[in-house]
């Protein structure tokens, strides 16, 4: 139980952190896909739940072909 409220914690973090590194890439005029694939580099390194790691990948993907 504890496990799914850390999960959910640390995925709250990571939209928090896309949301500012969005923002930042606009003032700075760097486009959004370049600051994802940046993001995901960091963000990979920093997260060593494989689950949690998984389920970004997939959402990663889906910003990635939609936005």
């Amino acid at each position: 139980m504890f496990s799914d409220y850390n999960m959910i914690l640390n995925s709250g973090l990571l939209f928090l952190l896309l949301f500012i590194a969005g923002f930042i890439g606009v003032k700075v005029k760097v486009p959004n896909v370049i600051i994802y694939i940046l993001l995901g580099i960091v963000v990979g390194g920093l997260f060593t739940d494989l689950k949690l790691l998984h389920v970004m990948g997939e959402i990663g993907i889906i910003l990635l072909f939609f936005y």
